[in-house]
Order: structure tokens, then sequence, then C-alpha cells
């Protein structure tokens, strides 16, 4: 067997081998070949053979779910041959190629197919295209789109479906948009998202519902200062271990916190009085 029979063959099953081709062996045929097995072939084929029949091939290659290389595939496609048809075909196989699509391209039609396939998606879309609609859209699709909502269009009812589609949607509600409400919602959908509520909203009910979901590990999201026993007992119900254990580490905790606060304050106290000294 050569040295080029192994690339060579593997071509029948991975079109991704034509990057061990040598040049001088790649051919028309053999590029096109790969790029309907693999649309990250495209990436080997020399800039004279990238035609419209070639690259159409390594677009209709894209799985939902492929390699790295399919999401890249409109990188490699000239810049005379991308138009928006030849993105829409992407876009509908793979919402992730939305992120490679030049801004210019970027349309109102294409955006929302992307969007569609998956709420998060909408990153990826211009600012100025991210409407209402398109928003809620992504929403609908995933809570955590929220992340990527203009500030301006992060309305109570758009909080409260994100939080109801993914509860760490808590975490990109604005501040002044979190109610007792939206807080418990979240929580008690995932225990875990206590750690994105604010201090003035972290009553004991909402520690134990966190505690009751997350056990112990809800713990180590709230200020050790509010734990109290009652959250302590759940947490370790939950997590089926001795609650006496659970609330002395709090407890020592507690402790260790405050000397290590008391050292501040000694330290800070005695770098005022040398400074006063020294003056």
């Amino acid at each position: 067997m050569t040295a080029l029979a192994e690339p060579l063959g593997a071509l029948r099953t991975n079109g991704l081998a034509l990057e061990d081709v040598p040049g001088a062996l790649k051919t028309p045929e053999l590029c096109l070949a790969a790029c309907r097995r693999d649309a990250g072939a495209l990436a080997a084929v020399p800039e004279e053979f990238r035609t419209e029949e070639v690259c159409l091939a390594a677009v209709q290659s894209v799985r939902p779910c492929g390699r790295w290389a399919d999401d890249l595939v409109l990188l490699h496609v000239p810049e005379r041959l991308l138009t928006p048809e030849l993105c829409m075909e992407a876009v509908n196989r793979a919402s992730r190629t939305l992120k490679w699509i030049p801004d210019r391209l970027k349309s109102h039609e294409i955006c929302p197919v992307a969007v569609q396939q998956s709420g998060r998606a909408l990153r990826w879309g211009p600012e100025d295209m991210r409407t209402p609609e398109l928003c809620e859209e992504a929403i609908r699709k995933d809570g955590r789109a929220l992340a990527f909502v203009p500030e301006d269009l992060r309305t109570p009812a758009l909080c409260a479906l994100a939080v109801r589609r993914n509860p760490f949607a808590l975490q990109h509600v604005p501040e002044p948009l979190k109610t007792p409400e939206l807080c418990a919602d979240a929580v008690l959908g995932c225990g875990l998202t206590i750690k994105h509520v604010p201090a003035r909203l972290l009553t004991e009910d909402l520690c134990i519902a966190a505690a009751r979901d997350a056990g112990a590990e809800a713990l180590d999201l709230v200020p050790h200062e509010l734990i109290t026993r009652r959250i302590c007992e759940t947490a370790a119900a939950r997590d089926c271990i001795d609650p006496e254990t659970v609330w002395q580490e709090i407890l020592d905790r507690r402790d260790a916190v405050s000397a290590w606060k008391l050292a501040r304050i000694l330290e800070q106290t005695r770098q005022g009085e040398s400074h006063e000294r020294a003056s």
C-alpha cells in the first residue's frame, strides 16, 4: 500500500481526510465528493476549486449536531459566492452557522430561522433585529436566551416567561424586576438558583425550598449568617446526612469569617497607627 492509498481510501467515509491529500492530487471531482460527505472538507479545498457547486455541497452536508468544522463552513466560502440563499441553506441546517454570517447578510428572514431552532442563537443576531417578537420566540425555545435580550426589552412578563422555561434565567433578570414571586418560581424550579436571589429577598422559607431541592449544595450559595438550624435540617434530610454535622460546619464557617474580619480590623488599625507616627 502506497503512502497515498490511506488518505484516498479514507475519503470514502470521511471527507475531512481531504486535508491529508497532497495538493497536486486534489481534483475538482475529489473535492466535490469530499464536501458531499463532510462540510468541514471545504477548508481543505484549493481556492480555484471552490465553485458554487462545491460550496453548496459543503453547506448541504452541515449536520444539526455535527462537528465544529460544520459550524465554520461559511468562513471558507469565497466572498463572491456568499449569497443570502446560501446563508439561509446553512442556517436551515444548523442555527450555529448564523454566528459566521457577515452582518450585512443577517436579515429579518434568516435570523428568525436560526432562533426557531435554538433560542440562544439570538446572541448572533444584530441588536437592531432583536425585536420584541423575536426575543419572545427565543425565550420560548430557551429561557437562557434572556441573556441576549436587550435590557430595554426585558419586561416583567418576558422575564417571568424566561424563568418558567429555565430557572437559571433568573441570573439575567434586572435586579429591579426580581420580585419575591419570581425568585420563588426560580428556586422551586431549581434550588441552585438561590445563588441569583438578592440578599433582600433571602427568607428562611426560600432557603428551605432551595435546601429541599439541592441539599447541602444550596448552603454554599447562601450567606452563612442567614443559614438557620431549620435550613440545615432540611438540607441534611435531603442528602441523608447528620443535621448536627451540617449545623456545626456552618457555625465553624461563621467563626472563621468572624476571625478573618477581626484580623482585618486589627491590621487596618495597626496601619493607621503607623501612618500617624510617620506623619
